[in-house]
């Protein structure tokens, strides 16, 4: 071991002192350099030598020169009409064409794959079975020199494997090609007679690529006995380090690394930066001192292992999903109500089956909102109407190709915007228990602007709505109208949000964790209650739809209009899926583990589904100082116990 990481280390200096000559490698026609010590030693590829490599060892048409004393019982036969005996190695192009074992026809040996032969020695033999080459024969019949068995040796390897039809490839009938197996490696003629060996090819003298592979007979395997015959085992002294796997290769090594481990030799370290899997970071991570450090978004807390975040609120940002089953119960009074906590299957243990018509007391119910009962709680089953929600449906949806109906709780940031006549005209993101983000292209369509949440269905009250006036309005300073540039605007409520688990603000992400994390997932998901295509009228019903996050060059290049910096596509190319009028303003928001993050605002697009054509969003990433600035001015500075003034009027409107 010593031995090896002594030589390493002569390699090093070498080749930092410039004068490895491999590094131009002075071998010719594909030669393999390999370097030894203060020299080096050039292994040539099949049909090539010479110190450089640049010699054919056997150019086509030329007759190797041999030493061969023809067999003076042979002196003077004759086989062509008015011809000679051919000598050993004078005729190398010839190839006898067997059929059956029985001589045929004869070939020329055109290269290593290919013969040429007659078109009728192959007629009506269109499979090429029974056919054999070979090579390197000089004599057959009862006198002949070689026995079956050489013959059977010189065969070895170059059965024929496809057979192409004269008509295929010439346009006469006359002639015919043949392909062959194995490629057939020029020599000298004697060697040829004699089967692949070891010891006699490779140990005793030195071999080539071809040499070796006609002892192993397997590609891969002979690879791997040429990496270590050529320069040793280097995987001998077990460079790769932390159980990386090592493959020998010619003039050096591989090491394929385990998970965490990186480096020629596996002997770095990966560590857990923020740009590996976000650092193992529930929520955001940042690095201090080299190391990673894991934060959390408002409202929550580092858990014991310093990368989960935890939360003690009931109604935390961005959390939406409970494993459990359950059922909206809705009856009608003089207006719709709505009753929860209650599943289908626990309602049901105390109804039989022929009694559904039973009348149900408050001690079949449980639930929490008993402020929503009526004053006489015994009413028909058959008056009332269930709705069975899973709320884990959303963790598990991956993309929803058509848009659906968002059910009550699964989008609870989602804010509707009413003026003065009580009609919606834009969406927004609850942020906190005062505070709306929205466009900024939505604050000019009302002087009195209202909010309403926990909105499911426009024309039927569920009792878990909320309704709101807005007190002041902060609009990016920089907004631009013609070119929706910085298209982003805070709201302020008069009177603080009540949360539920039907109206919780989506997270606010950091800057880094929302570019390189959120944005970098395959899609996000907006919702509002716009209109459902190109002139048609608004949805009544809260939709909803997963949108993938589209490339930024596909973005621009999908129209003319300028796409700046603070904006994102997100959409289908073809699919007429996509946010529309009355969207505006609202959510985009992008899940990560369990808590959803708001990414972007609805601001615009060229039509609704066009095809080729996206929705674009303001990219919120860019104005989280600006979101944070805000919401510090507008939140309320009164002392505790101090009565605020109720809010009447238009809203306030600012610049920031």
């Amino acid at each position: 071991m010593f031995e090896r990481s002594v030589c390493f280390l002569l390699i090093s200096l070498s080749q930092a002192a410039g004068r490895d000559p491999c590094l131009v490698n002075p071998c010719r026609n594909n030669g393999t350099c390999v370097y030894m010590e203060t020299s080096y030693k050039c292994y040539c590829s099949e049909g090539f030598e010479g110190q450089y490599c640049q010699t054919v060892e056997f150019p086509c048409g030329q007759v190797p020169p041999e030493e061969l004393v023809p067999d003076q019982s042979s002196v003077g036969q004759t086989r062509l009409v008015g011809g000679r005996q051919c000598p050993p190695g004078d005729c190398p192009l010839q190839v006898l064409v067997q059929l059956n074992g029985e001589s045929h026809c004869g070939g020329v040996l055109v290269n290593s794959q290919w013969v040429v032969t007659a078109a009728h020695c192959i007629h009506g033999n269109n499979s090429g079975q029974n056919l054999t080459v070979v090579t390197g024969f000089i004599l057959r019949g009862s006198g002949a020199m070689l026995t079956s068995v050489c013959v059977l040796r010189l065969t070895l390897g170059v059965l024929l494997l496809q057979l192409i039809a004269a008509h295929q490839v010439f346009l006469d009938g006359d002639s015919a090609r043949q392909l062959l197996s194995r490629r057939r490696r020029a020599n000298s003629f004697l060697e040829e007679m004699k089967q692949g060996n070891m010891e006699r090819e490779c140990l005793e003298e030195r071999c080539d690529w071809e040499e070796a592979r006609e002892i192993f007979e397997n590609a891969d395997k002979t690879n791997e006995f040429w990496a270590i015959y050529v320069d040793g085992d280097a995987c001998l002294s077990v460079p790769c380090a932390h159980n990386g796997v090592c493959k020998d290769g010619i003039g050096s090594y591989t090491c394929y690394c385990k998970d965490g481990y990186q480096g020629f030799n596996c002997e770095i370290v990966i560590p857990e930066l923020c740009e590996n899997k976000n650092g193992g970071c529930e929520h955001f991570c940042n690095l201090a001192s080299g190391n990673v450090q894991c934060s959390c978004a408002n409202g929550y807390f580092l858990g014991p292992d310093d990368k989960s975040c935890d939360s003690n609120d009931v109604f935390k940002c961005g959390a939406v999903v409970t494993e459990n089953v359950r059922t909206v119960f809705r009856y009608d009074r003089n207006e719709s109500m709505v009753m929860e906590n209650i599943s289908i299957s626990d309602l049901m243990k105390n109804i039989s089956d022929g009694d559904l018509m039973k009348n149900i007391s408050d001690g079949d119910f449980l639930s929490d909102n008993s402020d929503f009962l009526p004053e006489n709680s015994d009413f028909l089953l058959e008056d009332a109407v269930f709705e069975e929600t899973l709320y884990s449906q959303m963790a598990s949806m991956t993309r929803i190709v058509n848009g659906e109906d968002c059910p009550p709780g699964e989008c609870p940031w989602q804010a509707l915007l009413l003026n003065e006549d009580d009609r919606g005209f834009c969406g927004g993101t609850i942020l906190n228990e005062y505070i709306i983000l929205t466009a900024a292209h939505c604050m000019n369509a009302s002087r009195y602007i209202y909010v309403r949440l926990g909105e499911f269905d426009v024309l039927v009250d569920h009792g878990n709505e909320a309704r709101h006036e807005v007190e002041t309005i902060i609009t990016h300073q920089r907004y631009k109208p013609d070119t929706y540039n910085n298209d982003i605007a805070l709201m302020k409520l008069a009177t603080p949000i009540k949360f539920s688990r039907f109206i919780l603000p989506a997270c606010i992400p950091e800057q880094e964790f929302a570019e390189k994390v959120l944005m970098r997932e395959p899609d996000g998901m907006v919702s509002g209650f716009g209109r459902t295509g190109e002139g048609r009228q608004p949805s009544t019903i809260l939709q909803r739809l997963s949108m993938p996050y589209v490339n930024r060059l596909t973005c621009k290049e999908s129209t003319q209009l300028r796409i700046s910096t603070n904006m994102f596509c997100a959409g289908y190319d073809t699919l007429a899926k996509d946010s529309c009028q009355g969207d505006s303003g609202g959510p985009h928001v992008t899940r990560y583990g369990n808590t959803y993050f708001i990414t972007g605002i609805v601001s615009w697009g060229e039509g609704c589904a066009r095809k080729g054509k996206y929705g674009v969003y303001t990219q919120v990433s860019k104005y989280i100082r600006w979101i944070n600035s805000g919401m510090q001015q507008l939140m309320p500075k009164e002392k505790s116990g101090r009565r605020r003034k109720r809010h009447r009027g238009p809203a306030r409107r600012l610049l920031l």
